[in-house]
């Protein structure tokens, strides 16, 4: 706490019936837990408290009043930052249990922004990504080519990965955007490997489907060799899709 009043200011007037007043400003920093598990759409609350642990009620008596303006909740809307806004501000008085003393406690509860989380990481991740599972399993290109886009997106997902810790507190919870682009990341990883596994396939069983003569193994021959692939994308696909809509759905839920 800083005091801001001048050393020449710092005094106590006394009137008639002994009664004393003093005036303090003061400008504090504190301190507030973060629970970031659902960042970047996380919301937090800092508390602080006043207490006179040498005085009971009957001798100092606690208030917490706050200024008209500070009380309006359209004044909220002015304060904070680019990252954070003010939602919600009380205040009051308890009694402790241990005695007759008073502890006069303040809570300010702030919301994040995420926009710029949105727009710079969430919605690159998920372009990038899709179009990495795109060319992963394109018929014309050749094996390495395929496993070039894939380990491509991989190295992206990492750096992208890294700059989002950068942001965020060390905790022992994994926040919301740490899990979703974990979930790309793993994406691209099964993309790339059921690639070189589809590759295999064709190699062991369609010269065996082939011998074989029926309607059912020629139907079989058709789907592993023209819609395995396509039926792959899709699912990866369609995983993607559900991974960046659940990040944005908690985005509508939190605004």
């Amino acid at each position: 706490m800083n005091d801001l009043r001048d050393q020449d200011f710092r005094i106590v007037s006394i009137d008639s019936s002994g009664r004393v007043n003093t005036t303090t400003s003061l400008r504090m920093s504190i301190n507030c837990p973060l629970n970031v598990a659902k960042f970047p759409f996380d919301s937090q609350t800092c508390v602080m408290q006043f207490t006179m642990p040498l005085f009971p009620i009957h001798f100092v008596e606690l208030h917490t009043e706050l200024f008209d303006g500070i009380a309006n909740s359209s004044a909220w809307s002015l304060m904070g930052n680019a990252e954070w806004d003010m939602i919600n501000l009380t205040n009051r008085v308890e009694i402790l249990a241990y005695g007759d003393y008073q502890l006069a406690t303040f809570e300010i509860t702030i919301r994040r922004n995420p926009m710029y989380y949105i727009y710079m990481i969430v919605l690159p991740s998920f372009i990038i990504n899709t179009l990495s599972i795109i060319g992963v399993f394109m018929r014309k290109a050749d094996k390495m080519s395929k496993l070039n886009v894939g380990l491509t997106n991989i190295m992206t997902m990492t750096f992208i990965l890294g700059v989002m810790a950068d942001k965020i507190p060390k905790t022992g919870s994994i926040p919301l955007l740490g899990i979703h682009i974990v979930v790309n990341l793993f994406i691209t990883v099964a993309a790339v490997a059921v690639t070189v596994f589809i590759e295999k396939i064709k190699k062991v069983l369609l010269p065996r489907l082939r011998k074989r003569k029926g309607l059912w193994s020629y139907k079989l021959e058709q789907i592993i060799e023209d819609w395995l692939d396509i039926i792959c994308m899709i699912v990866l696909e369609t995983i993607s899709c559900v991974n960046f809509f659940i990040i944005i759905g908690f985005w509508i839920a939190n605004s």
